[in-house]
């Protein structure tokens, strides 16, 4: 069962009345307790709940001055109207001959105040063992609640101190997500680009062993750019292939394979070619310059 909250202002506040969570006699009905669950509901969410409503709402207010004179003056004059006058018999006895002083009778007022003072006299009541037991237990309970109250209003405060902590721990989280969220856009371009040089590369290879693959010829490693270069080309070829024509006669010679004869005019043949190629060379030169 739900338990029973009563609040209990103190000597100088008062109940508000019309409250839309406690009654005049303070008895608290919030929706925690009449959504109570004896497995999964405690005092300490009830607490703050409480805690909660009567921040929006304080249930209690001050009293306002000459409250309490008020109240004890109704309730006096409740008093009165309620209790009934005395009887009483009042015997006239005539006076003694010569004496003209009268005694009059008492009155109401003097009976009812005679009777009030009686009352205001007499000795208090006892204690009752058992009245006594439900005191000291009210006192025990009341000390206890408030020490519970006390511990309660610690944890609460603790609770508030964590959850403002894990508030800004989980705005610091945020904001690393959201870095680590344009970080992994950057690496993702930069993926795409290295896909795209990786499929590059792989064309340009493919396109390499392919040229590999088919016979080179050396007359088409080198392209001359214009006619005078591709003459100058011709001429270094021609001058090349007379060195080696001399070298060769210069050898049968020595080896007795070519006569002196046949030496000397091949040599003279050669040697006119090779001056010519030279200063074909040179105006080739000039002209490029």
């Amino acid at each position: 069962a739900a338990p029973i909250c009563y609040v209990r202002p103190t000597s100088d506040m008062m109940v508000k009345p019309g409250h839309h969570s406690v009654n005049a006699e303070g008895l608290v009905d919030s929706p925690y307790l009449r959504e109570w669950q004896a497995q999964q509901s405690s005092l300490i969410p009830l607490c703050a709940s409480m805690r909660s409503v009567f921040g929006r709402d304080p249930p209690v207010y001050a009293k306002p001055p000459g409250h309490d004179q008020q109240q004890a003056h109704q309730a006096a004059l409740a008093q009165a109207a309620q209790a009934t006058p005395p009887s009483y018999t009042a015997t006239v006895t005539p006076p003694p001959y010569g004496n003209t002083a009268t005694t009059p009778p008492p009155g109401y007022n003097s009976v009812a105040h005679d009777a009030g003072a009686a009352e205001r006299v007499s000795p208090p009541t006892a204690e009752t063992p058992k009245q006594e037991a439900v005191r000291r237990l009210t006192t025990k309970l009341r000390d206890d609640l408030k020490g519970f109250y006390a511990n309660i209003c610690k944890e609460v405060d603790v609770e508030y101190t964590s959850q403002a902590k894990l508030r800004a721990g989980h705005e610091d989280v945020s904001a690393s997500l959201e870095r680590m969220r344009k970080h992994k856009g950057v690496l993702k371009e930069q993926i795409e680009l290295a896909k795209q040089s990786t499929a590059d590369l792989d064309t340009w290879l493919m396109r390499r062993q392919e040229e590999e693959a088919r016979p080179v010829d050396p007359d088409d490693l080198v392209q001359p750019r214009d006619a005078c270069s591709q003459k100058m080309l011709e001429l270094v070829a021609e001058a090349g292939a007379i060195e080696d024509a001399l070298f060769a006669l210069d050898r049968g010679l020595n080896n007795g394979m070519v006569e002196l004869d046949l030496f000397l005019r091949e040599v003279r043949k050669l040697s006119r070619q090779q001056f010519l190629i030279l200063a074909h060379e040179k105006k080739i030169i000039a002209a490029q310059k």
